[in-house]
């Protein structure tokens, strides 16, 4: 397991290493790698609320219409499987 220096005192500090040596452009790849895997850039995200902050329902809206939902698809379920 190869980890740079810079990526373990980003991860751990969260300040990002004032570079001493002349090679500061690859100083700054791995870094900003880094930051881009902290702030969840390498995984998928939902977009449900593409267009978020409009057209997203209230919080509590939202879930009496989801748990509706499921109840209403147990209680198909149930009354199928009695059938």
């Amino acid at each position: 397991m190869s980890i740079a220096l810079e990526e373990i005192v980003v991860r751990h500090t969260h300040r990002i290493p004032v570079p001493e040596s002349p090679s500061v452009r690859g100083i700054a790849v791995r870094t900003l790698a880094t930051v881009r895997e902290m702030a969840g850039d390498h995984v998928r995200h939902n977009t449900c609320f593409r267009d978020f902050p409009r057209n997203v329902p209230d919080t509590f809206d939202s879930g009496r219409a989801s748990c509706g939902r499921r109840c209403a698809t147990r209680s198909r379920r149930a009354a199928r499987s009695r059938r």
